[in-house]
């Protein structure tokens, strides 16, 4: 295990400590502690797999924690964290996060989508002779 040290004590790694993490508690605890020690770049996932290609056990709970991008540095809030970690699990396609969209004129900000065909988005109305369209 590899320490460093912090005003004199000897500590793991921000690395090591994530992967006991994932190791231990459900991916809805442990994936806000990956999104923000990406988004603050205590780390990367590249440094988080380095650490794992050298224990010596099964890693596929850190694995699962970093696969389709579940950790992501733009997730920004605990709720966005425990939602999006609801869905990895529920085995939902994974969301994009912080998309912006330009609404007439105006940019608005979603925390998740699924953009799965391309059709513009619409506020309160739905478009091609649907519900509560003009046509």
């Amino acid at each position: 295990m590899i320490l460093c040290t912090k005003s004199g004590i000897a500590v793991t790694t921000i690395e090591r400590t994530l992967i006991d993490c994932a190791l231990t508690y459900s991916l809805q605890d442990v994936l806000p502690m990956f999104d923000s020690a990406l988004r603050l770049e205590l780390t990367t996932k590249d440094a988080i797999l380095q650490e794992c290609d050298s224990l010596r056990r099964d890693a596929g709970r850190v694995l699962r924690a970093l696969h389709y991008d579940s950790a992501d540095a733009r997730s920004e809030n605990g709720g966005e964290f425990e939602c999006r970690a609801v869905i990895i699990e529920a085995g939902f396609m994974v969301p994009e996060l912080q998309v912006e969209f330009n609404i007439d004129g105006r940019i608005k900000r979603v925390d998740f989508v699924h953009q799965m065909a391309p059709v513009p988005p619409t506020c309160g109305r739905h478009t091609a002779g649907g519900v509560g369209s003009e046509a």
